[in-house]
């Protein structure tokens, strides 16, 4: 009984509405990334060092904001009190 209770408990993380808005969140930030490259690839030619130097840690910011959502979303949840070994 408890075996199922937990597993009910673990599958029913993935129907909240906050990590279908998760989901929903990062594909929006793939479109983004998707824009922000084509718009730096474009200005690169006429851009100013500084000018890279930003776009490219733009895109350092956009990678660890993605890796944030799926670590957010996907982590694996353990019930009860977390083990020391």
């Amino acid at each position: 009984m408890l075996r199922r209770a937990d597993a009910i408990i673990a599958f029913s993380r993935w129907l909240t509405p906050m990590l279908f808005g998760l989901v929903i969140s990062l594909g929006i930030l793939v479109c983004e990334v998707a824009i922000y490259v084509w718009e730096l690839i474009v200005t690169l030619p006429s851009a100013k060092d500084s000018d890279v130097i930003v776009g490219v840690l733009t895109l350092a910011t956009f990678a660890l904001t993605g890796h944030l959502v799926l670590i957010t979303g996907f982590r694996a949840p353990e019930p009860g009190p977390m083990r020391l070994d």
